[in-house]
């Protein structure tokens, strides 16, 4: 088996990282490392405001490159942006 370090997060960004509307569909790059060398190695991501629900958008995510780059698209539900 292979096994990674823990994931250290450096930084978010794309149109769903801050800010995000409430309708999801928008991408979020996240940046670090040790995230693993492909989308299987993926073991969750999760998102939403701190002792409040969480949103898994684990299906959508793919490693843009190997260990320091995941991207996600955000789900309907929560955001920072209510839309009417």
């Amino acid at each position: 088996t292979t096994s990674y370090a823990p994931p250290l997060i450096v930084r978010f960004d794309g149109e769903g990282a801050e800010g995000a509307s409430t309708r999801g569909g928008q991408v979020v790059t996240i940046t670090g490392d040790n995230f693993g060398a492909y989308a299987g190695a993926i073991d969750a991501v999760r998102y939403g405001d701190l002792g409040q629900a969480e949103f898994d958008v684990t299906p959508s995510c793919d490693v843009l490159e190997a260990h320091t780059t995941i991207v996600c698209t955000t789900v309907a539900g929560a955001g920072g942006t209510p839309t009417k």
